[in-house]
């Protein structure tokens, strides 16, 4: 009768019958995992690495290659009919414990609107400028800030997926826009939706 042995294997090994093979290297993953979770919160507290390319959010730095959209910058287009553009810039709001959360988990973010080259607002039929985020259903929205002399509005924002609005308002602001938008952008959140389940793709209906 044979007898086979099976060899104790050393630390880090499995050894079967004199086979020795390596477990997967779990401190290099851990090593790499941590590296970059210290990156992203190196990011997050760094708020001109957050606002990515200063060249627009469609480009490298150097012009040179095309990349995905800058996450903490939101460009804005001008609506059919209307001129101008603009961006919004988000910064996570301070906090002493890392990052500030509403009561429901959400992260707020400082959002700061700068618009240029705008039609004068008297033509549009209002009397001032006003940024906005709504809900992606523009049943509610928040206001941002009315555009003052320097083409900026600075407020706070708080929802997952929202679209940032510039419009036309009379004085006083109206609790919900009432007037014409001038210009638009969707916030980072909404390139993770799936359109494949979008109503429009299925003949209007929901999904079941």
């Amino acid at each position: 009768m044979q007898v086979h042995v099976i060899a104790p294997a050393a630390a880090g090994t499995i050894g079967v019958a004199g086979v020795r093979a390596r477990r997967p290297a779990l401190s290099v993953m851990r090593a790499a995992a941590m590296l970059g979770l210290l990156s992203l919160i190196g990011a997050r507290s760094d708020p001109a690495a957050m606002r990515g390319p200063s060249v627009g959010p469609w480009t490298c730095a150097a012009g040179a290659s095309v990349w995905r959209p800058a996450l903490y910058t939101i460009p804005l287009l001008p609506d059919q009919g209307m001129s101008g553009s603009g961006v919004a810039t988000l910064v996570p709001a301070p906090s002493p414990f890392g990052i500030t959360l509403t009561a429901d988990g959400h992260p707020v973010f400082d959002i700061t609107v700068t618009v240029q080259n705008l039609a004068p607002v008297k033509a549009l039929g209002g009397s001032q400028y006003v940024a906005w985020a709504t809900t992606q259903d523009l049943v509610d929205a928040d206001k941002i800030g009315v555009i003052g002399s320097d083409q900026k509005a600075v407020g706070k924002v708080a929802w997952n997926k929202y679209i940032v609005l510039v419009t036309v308002e009379p004085t006083p602001v109206p609790a919900h826009w009432t007037g014409a938008v001038v210009l638009r952008g969707f916030s980072p959140a909404t390139y993770l939706a799936n359109y494949a389940s979008h109503p429009l793709f299925l003949g209007g209906m929901p999904p079941c």
